[in-house]
């Protein structure tokens, strides 16, 4: 049996993040959160096993591109996905991020994102 692709979840508003995470954790992935970007960048330093980064793109402090672009230099291998409100996100935010999904998108459709990403990083058998 393969292990469950791990995923960082980072959101400043923990009823986002704890829903984000309980959605998947229903389609079979771990997950593993933070609430701020400092919180996320020492859990990726710390934790090889992380398949996926999904950061929202407001939160303060270090903004959604910030730790991107943190993540990026320190892992450039591990696919990020940044969440949004708003309709048009800032070049410099798209330019460290491999996806961008908008937030109130029906779970169906953030979970095959997730999964599409998720499949692209595995190795060709």
């Amino acid at each position: 049996m393969t292990e469950k692709p791990t995923i960082l979840c980072i959101d400043d508003d923990k009823t986002g993040v704890n829903l984000r995470k309980a959605v998947l954790q229903s389609a079979g992935y771990s997950v593993l959160t933070a609430t701020c970007g400092r919180e996320a960048i020492e859990i990726i330093e710390s934790d090889s096993r992380i398949d996926l980064v999904i950061v929202d793109y407001l939160m303060p402090g270090m903004d959604g591109t910030m730790v991107a672009a943190a993540i990026r230099t320190s892992r450039p291998k591990i696919p990020i996905v940044m969440l949004t409100a708003y309709v048009a996100v800032p070049e410099n935010a798209q330019n460290w991020v491999d996806h961008i999904i908008r937030k109130g998108q029906e779970p169906a459709v953030f979970l095959r994102e997730v999964g599409k990403l998720l499949e692209q990083q595995r190795p060709a058998a």
